[in-house]
């Protein structure tokens, strides 16, 4: 009897493609009944053609994190630059599960910390990676490629308020994402750890 190679244990291409094309299928048929479902749940003040932008935007964001992180630790960071925006990879403990979770998140510099906005893409929850940092406020930062521990710090009202004002002006989608919710967006400092 021949050994069996791992290529003949492989599915043969069309099957392999005709797999693709149904798991392909059936997401896009969830994701319009979840775009359709979600645009009569309450817009705030969007138009529904800008609500269903936001939506498609963050449910791509939320399919798409794992390849996000993946290509911005190959890439260093560099690609976010190609959108003049800059960019880290946030790692959080899990709160219910313990597991370490990364998330891509635009950010914003404060000397040597960066400052995040929890916003969900506008969301009516705040989003995971926050409600992580909530229960346990260690975190790690890769930022072009340079990995650190740092501290998670919830800035006070006033301070939020005052960096939300210069987020919107570098970065303009945020009022977009505070006009479809009425939560208001945690505004979280990431403070490196001195060892």
């Amino acid at each position: 009897m021949e050994p069996t190679t791992r290529r003949s244990a492989r599915r043969p291409r069309s099957v392999r493609l005709a797999l693709l094309s149904v798991a392909l299928s059936v997401t896009a048929t969830w994701l319009i009944k979840t775009v359709v479902a979600r645009l009569d749940a309450g817009r705030g003040a969007m138009s529904r053609r800008e609500y269903l932008a936001l939506v498609l935007h963050r449910e791509s964001d939320r399919r798409l994190s794992p390849l996000a992180v993946w290509v911005m630790r190959r890439t260093r960071g560099s690609l976010a630059s190609l959108y003049h925006v800059e960019a880290l990879v946030l790692t959080t403990t899990g709160r219910r599960t313990g597991q370490r979770r990364s998330v891509v998140l635009q950010s914003f510099a404060d000397g040597d910390a960066f400052v995040v906005v929890g916003t969900n893409d506008g969301g009516d929850r705040p989003p995971a990676w926050y409600l992580n940092l909530a229960a346990d406020s260690a975190v790690e930062v890769e930022v072009r490629g340079r990995r650190f521990a740092a501290r998670a710090v919830e800035l006070p009202a006033e301070e939020a308020a005052a960096w939300w004002r210069r987020i919107v002006e570098l970065a303009p989608d945020y009022e977009r994402y505070a006009r479809a919710t009425d939560r208001a967006f945690p505004v979280v400092r990431l403070e490196p750890v001195r060892a």
